[in-house]
């Protein structure tokens, strides 16, 4: 498939059914392994952002552009097949790397760390107010 001025020329033009399954897809990953279960597949990739690294936020971006494309007749003719297919890929790939459970753990970690460290900045500074006002 030859690309011609950012447009696709010749076969393999995007079919919607085949976007709709993979947005499916990755709103279903999204659910499954960050907990984002509400709204398009935009909004979740919006809200995921911190979540994510910035090569496979920028790839599920794609892919939730290509599906509001694929809505206008004259959009999905401006869709790269071969671009989604691989924004597709990585970010499937590496949301079935992740593990909810390693993800809560870690959050857990986070915070166990946090309230120990100003406990220990709070124990140090009252025994430093207490032996300045002896």
């Amino acid at each position: 498939m030859a690309r011609v001025g950012g447009r696709n020329r010749g076969g393999g033009m995007a079919d919607h059914a085949d976007i709709a399954a993979k947005t499916a897809r990755l709103e279903a990953l999204l659910g499954e392994k960050l907990g984002l279960t509400d709204g398009p597949l935009s909004r979740r990739v919006a809200r995921a952002r911190r979540r994510l690294p910035a090569g496979v936020h920028a790839q599920l971006a794609r892919v939730a552009r290509a599906a509001e494309a694929a809505g206008h007749p004259r959009l999905v003719r401006q869709i790269d097949d071969a671009a989604l297919e691989r924004a597709y890929a990585e970010a499937v790939a590496h949301l079935e790397r992740v593990n909810p459970n390693d993800r809560r753990i870690g959050m857990l970690l986070d915070v166990a760390a946090t309230l120990i460290f100003n406990l220990a900045l709070f124990a140090l500074l009252l025994a430093l107010a207490l032996r300045w006002l002896r």
